[in-house]
């Protein structure tokens, strides 16, 4: 196989990666990208050592900001870090190259007109990987003049000019935090999808964010389109972790369009 440092396309990407008390998940990124002459960190202010950890590579450039929202964040990487490779790779704190998609990124020739390549996650729960799951393909890779970030309901949207196909390897979420730690961000992420479900007219809504506008039953199709349309039942304890997780947080975001959106 070809020598991964000496590829033409890996010496013109710089992965960034938003961290807020990640130091159960950084490592095993950050290991995942030692090919990269930089890698951008903007940090949110943690406060359990994820800072140390990042530090600890030295192809990492370390920012601090408060943060306000993702969008915000996302653009300040791209914009205010002093970036000045063409591609970007963009990845949350728990996404880890798989093999196969480093081995893939080492042959990719991009088209002038390709803009940037959708990457497909397999979703990890207790360190096992599931079969499948409810988390969408992501523009990953791109090209950093090409693109810019916008905020929609509790994440941010990638806006791109240009052509997007999708590659064939896979990224890992594999998130260790506790299940407390999730519980806190589901319920502020909820929160603010709540919000946008709110001030979104029918037509605007996606058919689950429709789903969601009757309250009642969308934890229970997020629980029977995880277990048994994707069957995540088949993956046994971590498969109905997942399923069970997936339907407390539609719980939570039901709660907080009952409640009418208060903090």
């Amino acid at each position: 196989m070809k020598n991964i440092e000496d590829n033409l396309l890996l010496s013109r990407i710089t992965p960034i990666i938003l961290t807020h008390n990640e130091a159960a998940n950084i490592s095993r990124v950050l290991g995942q990208l030692t090919w990269a002459q930089h890698v951008v960190v903007v940090d949110s202010g943690s406060q359990d050592g994820t800072q140390s950890i990042v530090n600890g590579y030295p192809n990492t450039r370390l920012y601090e900001r408060e943060f306000d929202c993702h969008a915000i964040q996302w653009n300040f990487a791209l914009e205010e870090t002093g970036i000045r490779s063409e591609w970007i790779l963009a990845l949350d704190a728990d996404h880890v190259l798989t093999r196969e998609l480093r081995r893939e990124l080492v042959t990719l020739t991009p088209a002038e007109d390709e803009s940037g390549f959708r990457v497909a996650f397999t979703y990890c729960v207790l360190g096992q990987p599931l079969r499948a799951s409810l988390y969408p393909p992501l523009v990953s890779l791109f090209r950093r003049g090409r693109a810019r970030y916008v905020q929609q309901g509790h994440t941010q949207r990638l806006v791109i000019e240009g052509t997007i196909r999708s590659l064939k390897g896979h990224i890992l979420h594999d998130d260790r935090k506790s299940f407390s730690h999730w519980v806190r961000s589901q319920n502020e992420y909820m929160r603010l999808e709540a919000r946008l479900i709110k001030e979104s007219t029918w037509g605007d809504l996606s058919w689950p964010n429709r789903l969601r506008k009757f309250i009642v039953p969308a934890p229970f199709a997020a629980l029977i389109w995880s277990l048994l349309v994707k069957r995540t039942l088949l993956d046994g304890i971590p498969g109905v972790y997942y399923s069970m997780q997936r339907m407390l947080a539609e719980s939570i975001l039901s709660f907080h369009l009952l409640a009418g959106i208060r903090r």
